[in-house]
């Protein structure tokens, strides 16, 4: 008899999520909120003003030592030496085939610090994978220069997202120079008392978001994250679900791992080249993704929009004619435009690197052909702020 699942995890805010009515669902084996009242009011909420998600369920690894950052430069196409202390990057970790074993963000919290953010369904994969890695470096001259570490269970992770996110932020006493992080930069914090809790609360704070909008992730202890969800909530954030998140980051054509990107899936063909730092003379996979980038890859990622009201989902065949020739990566109803929408993965019809549309475009949706017009991604870019 096979043994039954094991129980979803809980982040630290399980109890806030029940007590506003989220629908709980197990999501990369942790219980989290799919919606609140509703994934629409939630989605429009982010776009016009600011969301607030719980991503505690992240992974977070510690990779530290005097030949860190030689070893990251090694594992990530990224240039990691960019990471000062302020910056942050974002990065695909890459087979030496060139497939993608996580996308992340990189973090520098000391000379020797860094600290990795991974998707949580890839947690323990991830890493098994730099700790691997670091085993096999060459030029590492004892294992003391060099350590990783799963540190996931002392970080809680809040993003509150939208156009209205950091001002509402920079009203938290300890946390008025939030404003003056630039997009893909950190810093950090302290949260005077009664924002968290008693005592005051440390935070990391960056600026890069998940949604197309503006936004902050704040990392903290896991025992002062309640405290700051409801403070927040209570300056006029509105609570946001999974739901809410996967419509949003769709929309601006943000990756997820499990549909853009996969072990059989390189940065090249997910349309993910400008992350990709060529002049660094070795990486995992730099030969494979090189040569797609020079010569083209035999798959692309594309934005599809039906001609009438069908809704592509993950899965659904694309054709051209009546010739198989890819599948929807992620599809849905999109809130800001009012349309079903679709990504998907596609064969390089000529070859070389500029690609080549797809005749007689349709998708399978149903098991009928829908007619479909390649349009450009992502399908929404936020306004420009004056």
């Amino acid at each position: 008899m096979a043994a039954p699942d094991p129980a979803p995890l809980r982040t630290p805010l399980y109890d806030e999520h029940v007590s506003l009515g989220g629908r709980m669902v197990d999501f990369a084996g942790y219980a989290l909120p799919v919606q609140y009242g509703g994934i629409l009011e939630e989605h429009r909420a982010v776009r016009a003003a600011a969301g607030l998600f719980d991503v505690s369920h992240m992974a977070e690894i510690a990779v530290s030592g005097p030949d860190a950052l030689d070893f990251l430069q090694r594992l990530l196409p990224a240039d990691v030496s960019r990471v000062d202390g302020r910056r942050v990057v974002y990065t695909p970790m890459c087979r030496e085939d060139g497939g993608t074993v996580d996308d992340l963000l990189v973090y520098r919290l000391g000379p020797d610090a860094w600290l990795l953010v991974v998707n949580a369904a890839n947690r323990a994969k991830d890493v098994a994978w730099v700790k691997e890695r670091a085993d096999a470096f060459v030029g590492r001259p004892s294992p003391a220069r060099l350590q990783v570490e799963d540190v996931s269970d002392r970080y809680a992770q809040l993003a509150l997202q939208g156009p209205a996110a950091v001002a509402l932020a920079a009203r938290l006493p300890g946390l008025s120079g939030a404003p003056l992080l630039g997009r893909y930069t950190q810093g950090s914090f302290t949260l005077a008392p009664g924002a968290a809790g008693p005592r005051a609360v440390d935070l990391l704070v960056s600026r890069t978001g998940y949604t197309g909008e503006d936004g902050l992730e704040l990392y903290l202890a896991p025992e002062s994250a309640p405290a700051l969800w409801r403070t927040l909530l209570a300056l006029g954030a509105v609570p946001a679900g999974l739901g809410a998140r996967d419509s949003l980051r769709f929309e601006a054509a943000l990756p997820l791992y499990g549909h853009e990107l996969a072990d059989d899936v390189t940065p090249v063909e997910a349309g993910l080249v400008r992350f990709l730092e060529f002049r660094k003379p070795d990486f995992s996979g730099r030969a494979v993704l090189l040569r797609q980038f020079t010569q083209g890859a035999s798959r692309r990622l594309v934005g599809l929009s039906p001609e009438g009201r069908a809704i592509p989902r993950a899965g659904c065949a694309v054709h051209s004619g009546t010739r198989p020739v890819g599948h929807v990566t992620s599809g849905m109803f999109s809130p800001t435009l009012g349309k079903g929408l679709g990504m998907a993965l596609v064969e390089n019809l000529v070859g070389g690197a500029e690609p080549a549309p797809i005749p007689d475009c349709a998708i399978r949706i149903h098991d009928r052909p829908e007619p479909a017009a390649l349009v450009p991604l992502p399908f929404y870019r936020r306004p420009k702020q004056g």
